[in-house]
């Protein structure tokens, strides 16, 4: 057990295992070069609510970052969908 916080006479406790989880995240250019499409689209299914970002960067050109699962599901998604489509 590793001491991670100390809030009034109360010692929190964590699992070493979890400390050291990490998500590597993807970048908007990532996603789109994933889903072969263009980073605007990509920037247009999150806007839409097709798409789901962990968070947005601050700045002019705010990039998104998005989880390997979500990206793996909008592919899924985006696979399926023209065969559902046909006649």
């Amino acid at each position: 057990m590793t001491k991670i916080g100390l809030m009034t006479n109360v010692v929190v406790m964590q699992e070493p295992e979890l400390l050291t989880t990490e998500i590597e995240p993807l970048t908007t250019a990532e996603v789109a070069e994933e889903l072969g499409c263009s980073v605007k689209t990509v920037t247009r299914l999150v806007e839409d609510g097709k798409l789901t970002a962990l968070r947005k960067l601050p700045g002019l050109r705010a990039t998104y970052l998005f989880e390997r699962a979500e990206i793996e599901r909008a592919k899924t998604a985006r696979a399926a969908a023209p065969a559902s489509a046909s006649p």
